[in-house]
């Protein structure tokens, strides 16, 4: 988007950082290694919660029974995600969008990273293959 709407030219590292940066997340969202294939209902379910106000309004038992279960975690969230993004608002207004941009991507790798090793998810492989988003981002700040 940076190339697109605001001119940045990140050069040939700065390409294939941005492509290693796709790949991990691609990795890392999707879940197609050999033998770590994900049914249809949970890739579903996952677009869900991606989309959470429909998916809310049609399982409204299921989301009020989170909801007493998880308050706190949903309120700390609520409050740290338009933090997290005014920080990077304020990120652009002293460093390069090529810089500030490729870096938020961390925050896939290290949800990832603590979704297996704090939450005992599965895929261990799937997730550490998703760090080639750290290798694009060095990559793009080379650039």
């Amino acid at each position: 988007m940076a190339v697109l709407f605001l001119g940045d030219h990140p050069g040939r590292s700065g390409l294939v950082g941005a492509f290693l940066v796709i790949a991990g997340v691609l990795v890392i969202s999707t879940g197609t290694l050999a033998g770590e294939g994900t049914s249809p209902a949970r890739r579903r379910a996952g677009i869900g919660y991606g989309v959470l106000a429909p998916y809310a309004l049609r399982g409204k038992a299921e989301v009020a029974g989170l909801w007493r279960h998880h308050r706190r975690q949903v309120m700390i969230i609520g409050v740290l995600s338009p933090v997290g993004y005014l920080l990077v608002l304020f990120a652009l207004r002293i460093a390069p969008v090529s810089l500030v941009a490729p870096t938020r991507e961390v925050s896939i790798v290290l949800g990832g990273l603590a979704a297996w090793r704090t939450l005992g998810e599965a895929h261990a492989v799937r997730r550490l293959t998703g760090s080639l988003v750290v290798a694009g981002i060095t990559a793009i700040a080379m650039a």
